[in-house]
């Protein structure tokens, strides 16, 4: 999803991580190369509020980062807020629109499969660094819960194409069900990622937030245990 003012993958707080060095590169706005200790200097000094714009796919992923102007600054906070607020009031304590997900396994998933188990939803973009610097704790949080009663799915309105060939080069092992502009867009009404929606056994929607932090996976974990 593209930017607004700095850019939708909007904040992150927190850069220094294995993962990160190995999946992303960054430089500046006028082109010049930084280190990740650059990148956490100025991620300390603006308290993690960096413009993280992807401006070229592959392996790494190159990074422009900008740091903000006050205005932008507040704007992003609000916007954040407010979207936050509509969508948890749209959906906790509600079960989710009638879908049928397309998987890059071939399966569809539909809402009867939410039954029995708890889901975790995490709507994501290729083109949100947000979203991309917090796979690694994602993926621990998976591996956690192996063989326990817990699905985790990862939904984008994106390309089925272009999503499966940007996995061949950063694996993440969720269940991917990509290009339902539908679905994200219309039913549920997401405009900015990334989102994490947990359902209970019964399909409902008990746990919703739109965080940044790159260390996610610990918090989920405390909220899916929570739940029924």
């Amino acid at each position: 999803m593209k930017t607004v003012l700095l850019s939708l993958s909007l904040v992150v707080l927190g850069l220094a991580n294995l993962h990160a060095q190995k999946m992303f590169s960054y430089q500046d706005v006028k082109g010049k190369p930084l280190s990740q200790a650059q990148v956490d200097q100025l991620e300390k000094q603006f308290q993690g509020f960096l413009g993280m714009e992807i401006i070229k796919e592959g392996n790494p992923l190159v990074v422009q980062v900008s740091t903000p102007s006050p205005q932008e600054w507040k704007y992003i906070q609000n916007l954040r807020h407010q979207e936050l607020e509509a969508l948890k009031k749209k959906w906790l304590g509600k079960p989710l629109p009638t879908f049928a997900l397309q998987s890059l396994d071939n399966k569809v998933l539909v809402n009867k499969n939410l039954i029995g188990r708890k889901t975790l939803f995490f709507f994501w973009s290729k083109s949100d660094y947000v979203s991309l610097n917090q796979f690694a704790s994602l993926t621990k949080l998976l591996s956690s819960f192996k063989g326990k009663p817990v699905q985790f799915w990862a939904i984008t309105f994106e390309d089925k194409v272009l999503i499966k060939d940007f996995l061949k080069l950063h694996p993440f092992a969720f269940v991917h069900a990509p290009g339902d502009f539908s679905f994200v867009m219309e039913k549920m009404g997401i405009v900015q990622t990334p989102v994490f929606l947990l359902t209970d056994s019964k399909g409902i929607v008990r746990y919703l937030d739109i965080s940044n932090d790159k260390n996610i996976g610990q918090r989920l974990a405390t909220e899916i245990a929570k739940i029924k």
